[in-house]
């Protein structure tokens, strides 16, 4: 399913009332357990499949993780307010933590071309709130941050990991 969480769910119901059951794989953005697959149903979501490259704050299996911690009480001092297991808010945060990275790598000079040769050199960079095995990496041919990615599933109640596939 690509799309926002709001459609995710609309389309996670409306495919349990027609009585479908294909197998979903849904787009990372929608999929979270508070906000597309708890208001749409817990059993009618139950199974999707996604991709991420980000800690869950909602997963009460991490909640003593020290990133998830850290980045609770990240949002209680910076925004009281926002949704803290909003997906874009954590992606903020890691956004942010790689901006300040760029920057101590760039020292006094600040100029366009030293920022673009720090953020395009970073490798195997570990930043808080990402999932295991999963590191920043870029080159000057190449501006994607994330090489790699988590396929998740939904159980019903949380993201669980599913193991990387087999290699023929």
């Amino acid at each position: 399913i690509a799309a926002t969480a709001k459609q995710t769910v609309q389309a996670l119901q409306k495919a349990a009332d027609l009585g479908w059951r294909p197998q979903f794989f849904v787009a990372y953005p929608a999929a979270s357990v508070e906000r597309t697959y708890n208001l749409a149903g817990a059993e009618k979501a139950k199974g999707a499949i996604s991709a991420t490259v980000f800690k869950d704050p909602s997963d009460p299996e991490i909640a003593n993780d020290a990133d998830v911690r850290d980045y609770l009480a990240w949002m209680a001092e910076f925004y009281p307010n926002g949704d803290k297991f909003d997906t874009l808010n954590v992606a903020a945060y890691v956004e942010g933590v790689l901006f300040v990275e760029v920057l101590k790598r760039c020292g006094a000079d600040v100029s366009r071309e030293r920022f673009l040769a720090a953020a395009t050199s970073l490798s195997n960079f570990a930043i808080p709130m990402l999932r295991r095995g999963v590191a920043i990496g870029t080159d000057k041919d190449n501006y994607d941050i994330f090489r790699t990615l988590e396929l998740i599933r939904f159980d019903g109640r949380r993201n669980v990991a599913l193991p990387p596939p087999a290699a023929r």
